[in-house]
């Protein structure tokens, strides 16, 4: 069975109900003014009192008495206001529509909610006596626009996440469900400014946007092998985020988790398991950045109760590119340390490809610029003739307390950031099917036992000479070229300090642009990826054999050593959109060197490369695992793989094999260090396999 593992992107809300009641028909001995008089300050010659805003209406005057009891009628609703109490610079009010009393001073304005989410904006004129000149200023809809974020914010969540996953096979029987229940506190922070590095090693003055996330979880399986086992553990998820001053484009994220376990809900023997982790990311600056389904909804705009509309958003991820449809429901109103704020609901819904749902839904206020309340949840399933799986996924948030700071973001923009175009470290050659290997791959022996004993495009070279599947391949689609390659070799010396004697591999993938659409539409009608793809694996083989005529002191030999064939397989990007000029693989090795993390991990103390257990991968980002368990260990740790597009990557073991990896990766077109991943810990793969 073909399992659908979803990458999930975690924003959150939660659906609170509200009663709005009908208000009573006032007794008889009320005086009624139904007066309808055009507002003094209306002068554009017609009977409108604001052409502008279909929302907003200029009203009129009235006289009020002490113990009066009014009724005033605005737009077809009537409502009944009665003067309490009066002195020579306030007024006391009720009205009906409100639960609560107003106080109003003398010259200064006052908003009042009426039934049906209106307000009315009122203003005490001048108090003679016992009377009162009241404006009715204006009749609108309750409306929210964001304030901005200000340096110095901190507000704190309640925090929930919940997700179940099940598994069945029908031919077996056999089935397995995962239930994860946590709670803790999530904590947004603004904070700066700092000057941080791009990935090209320049600085820029930013502002940092903080994500905290703390908690306790329970995992609970019941299989078919286990019966029903619940283990608990711990979390903490610490992103951060920092977006310059200048162009507002994010320059920089960490993402800093933790997690651990009593125990594997399948483990024969107790013990802990942990879990840790930091990723650096460094997007191109240059780029135009995607603004966020928040951005594109609510931000930088005002919402009235009732507005709707439909958004495109381009995910990193294709399911969760598409269109998202919203409304602004209702008002609802919260207690937030001790004090009552009205919030928009905003729902946000979609459904995705393979019946992937995506439900939020956020309240927001005109208090400050921060989330009040919060839940976010998709779900999915797929199902075949061999089986079951879904997947529900939920998150949730309430505001408890917070800070608002005193110091807005000083953008910047009049002006303009400036950035290298490429990395200074790097090497750029030009280049056609694949990018070259460089300085590193010259006659030089010094270097030669110390590198990769295989230039990139001298392993597409003897297989486009010595395999007729790849040529016709390559002669079909012109325009095709190595979308995805990976180099390890298995070495002879267990150490691999100094001896390059072993095999030395080279899998290579030529590909064929498509679309994203269009390799869509060719799944859901032939149920299998489109196949623009041609594999093959050449093998570098290196003996220590002396020549004693030569007295060379290696033996190569050079072959195809194994052919996948056309298999299904695209590329996502055509090949003019990579550039005629790229780094090479020895630029590469040069730029990560200047890593302080990538040194130590990734070289010795002669900084010359280690090829024991590493991988170097060309193409698109693909360096994680996409299995339901690893999503949901992203989830509570924040450690999502981020997303590259045409990089040279460089990753030491994997983590769902050893529990350890490093991975840093370069852009081909530019040299930009694009990400840097750290994690250590027990084998996560047995959590949830």
């Amino acid at each position: 069975m073909n399992k659908l593992f979803i990458t999930l992107v975690c924003l959150i809300a939660l659906l609170a109900n509200a009663y709005f009641g009908y208000f009573e028909k006032w007794a008889p001995e009320e005086k009624n003014d139904k007066t309808d008089i055009e507002d003094e300050e209306d002068d554009d010659g017609d009977d409108n009192d604001d052409d502008t805003d279909p929302d907003r209406k200029e009203l009129y005057t009235i006289e009020i008495e002490l113990d009066e009891k009014k009724i005033i009628e605005i737009e077809n609703d009537t409502h009944k206001i009665t003067l309490l109490d009066i002195d020579d610079e306030t007024v006391l009010l009720k009205i009906e529509s409100d639960p609560t009393e107003v106080l109003l001073r003398k010259g200064i304005l006052e908003k009042v909610f009426l039934e049906g989410d209106y307000y009315i904006t009122l203003m005490v004129e001048d108090i003679t006596g016992n009377t009162v000149k009241l404006e009715i200023k204006s009749y609108e809809k309750f409306s929210v626009h964001l304030p901005p974020e200000m340096i110095g914010d901190r507000f704190n969540y309640d925090f929930e996440l919940y997700a179940e996953m099940y598994f069945e096979n029908y031919t077996t029987g056999n089935y397995s469900k995962y239930v994860l229940d946590s709670d803790g506190s999530w904590e947004d922070i603004v904070d700066g400014p700092f000057d941080i590095e791009s990935g090209y090693g320049d600085k820029h003055s930013s502002v940092l946007n903080r994500y905290v996330m703390n908690g306790e979880f329970d995992i609970t399986l019941d299989s078919t092998e286990t019966g029903e086992v619940t283990v608990p553990g711990e979390f903490k998820a610490d992103t951060r985020e920092y977006t310059e001053f200048q162009d507002r484009k994010t320059i920089k994220s960490e993402n800093l988790g933790e997690m651990k376990v009593d125990q594997l809900p399948k483990a024969t023997i107790a013990g802990e398991v942990k879990y840790d982790g930091v990723i650096r990311y460094y997007p191109e600056p240059t780029d135009e950045q995607i603004p966020t389904i928040s951005q594109q909804i609510y931000y930088d705009t005002t919402i009235r109760e009732g507005d709707s509309g439909s958004i495109w958003y381009d995910g990193s991820t294709d399911l969760s590119s598409g269109q998202y449809n919203w409304t602004a429901e209702k008002k609802e109103t919260f207690k937030v340390d001790g004090k009552e704020v009205d919030t928009m609901l905003i729902n946000i819904s979609s459904n995705f490809y393979f019946n992937f749902d995506f439900h939020r839904q956020a309240w927001i206020s005109n208090e400050h610029h921060h989330i009040i309340k919060e839940i976010f949840r998709t779900n999915t399933t797929y199902e075949d003739e061999e089986g079951i799986f879904w997947m529900i996924f939920e998150e949730r948030r309430m505001l408890l307390d917070y800070i608002i700071g005193d110091t807005e973001k000083p953008w910047k923009d009049d002006e303009t950031a400036e950035y290298p175009t490429t990395h200074a470290t790097g090497e750029y050659e030009s280049w056609d099917k694949i990018p070259k290997g460089g300085h590193l791959f010259d006659d030089d022996p010094m270097t030669q036992d110390r590198i990769v004993q295989m230039a990139p495009e001298d392993a597409l070279e003897f297989a486009r000479e010595n395999s007729p599947g790849l040529k016709n391949f390559m002669q079909q689609y012109p325009n095709s070229y190595i979308g995805r390659a990976k180099y390890n070799a298995t070495l002879q010396d267990k150490l691999g300090l100094e001896d390059k004697v072993g095999t030395h591999l080279w899998n290579l993938s030529a590909q064929e642009y498509m679309s994203v659409k269009d390799a869509r539409e060719y799944g859901e009608k032939h149920d299998k990826e489109p196949e623009k793809q041609y594999t093959l694996r050449v093998a570098k083989n290196i003996s220590n054999e002396l020549n004693p005529r030569t007295e060379e002191r290696y033996k190569f030999e050079t072959e195809i050593e194994r052919e996948y064939g056309e298999m299904g397989g695209y590329t996502k990007f055509r090949r003019s959109e990579l550039g005629s000029k790229g780094c090479t693989l020895s630029g590469a090795i040069d730029i990560i060197k200047t890593d302080p993390d990538a040194k130590n991990e990734l070289f010795d103390s002669d900084s010359n490369l280690i090829l024991k257990d590493l991988s170097i991968l060309l193409g698109r980002g693909d360096t994680g695992e996409s299995r339901p368990g690893t999503e949901i260990v992203q989830a509570l740790t924040g450690l999502n793989m981020p997303y590259t597009k045409y990089t040279w990557t460089f990753q030491r073991a994997s983590v769902y094999e050893t529990g350890d990896t490093f991975i840093i990766s370069v852009d081909i077109n530019t040299g930009r260090l694009v990400q840097v991943t750290q994690i250590t810990g027990n084998q996560m793969r047995g959590l949830f396999s």
